[in-house]
């Protein structure tokens, strides 16, 4: 799981240094990249433990057709996540649009809100798939459309809750990364004291492996929206980018 945080890019402290009225495009790119990040890393975790067994199922032997396997998992688990997430973001847009004795006390539309997002997140996760992705897939549906049949003081106060929660949520996962970094320690054999574990080059590789692969994502993006989408960026931009995916 340390993986998959290291593997992702912290879109908040990356689009808080950007403004949405100055840079748009900007703000565009490294947000969408760094959502785009999350899920991949996401999914390609719960797929790979899903495949070993680590999700309680039977754990299987690496074969030729193991990239296979996983590429497909990948998909399914993708695909169906997306939907379920969707789905319900859609349903709670509705019910705002419609059942507008909903609007009439902010704590409501705001606990409505939270309790259809968790929703999203316990069913898919009943369906044995991604429940993070659902739950990122139906934020960003209420956020598009929900968002614009609350009334005003609802938008203010779900607003003012969700950002709280969610820097309380980012505070709390980071320290707690940091601090259990001082706690990990193995016990020999013939000893009762508990020795910390630390490999150096462990962490030189580890940090190597994520500077080198965020280059080469960022090139090859890069690369590509000058191929086909006919866009560019600037090297300031592109800095910017690959430094923003390393905070």
């Amino acid at each position: 799981s340390i993986c998959s945080l290291l593997c992702s890019s912290d879109v908040v402290a990356a689009i808080s240094m950007i403004s949405y009225a100055d840079k748009p495009d900007m703000f565009s790119i490294v947000y969408g990249e760094g959502v785009t990040n999350d899920i991949v890393s996401i999914i390609m975790f719960d797929t790979v433990q899903r495949l070993f067994g680590g999700g309680g199922g039977e754990k299987e032997e690496f074969s030729l057709f193991t990239p296979v396997k996983i590429l497909w998992q990948f998909f399914n688990l993708a695909l169906w996540s997306l939907v379920i997430g969707a789905l319900i973001g859609f349903l709670v847009s509705l019910l705002f649009k419609h059942c507008r004795w909903l609007v009439h006390s902010p704590i409501t539309e705001t606990l409505v809100i939270m309790i259809f997002a968790f929703a999203s997140y316990f069913i898919s996760d009943a369906f044995k798939q991604s429940g993070m992705i659902s739950l990122l897939t139906c934020g960003i549906i209420m956020a598009h459309y929900a968002w614009y049949n609350l009334s005003p003081s609802g938008k203010t106060v779900s607003g003012c809750t969700f950002a709280v929660s969610g820097a309380a949520a980012e505070a709390f996962v980071f320290a707690y990364i940091g601090l259990c970094t001082f706690t990990y320690t193995e016990v020999a054999e013939n000893e009762t004291m508990a020795m910390p574990r630390w490999s150096v080059k462990f962490i030189f590789w580890t940090t190597f492996i994520v500077v080198v692969g965020r280059l080469i994502g960022i090139s090859l993006a890069h690369f590509s929206m000058k191929c086909w989408l006919k866009k560019d960026i600037t090297l300031n931009e592109l800095c910017f980018i690959l430094y923003g995916g390393m905070i």
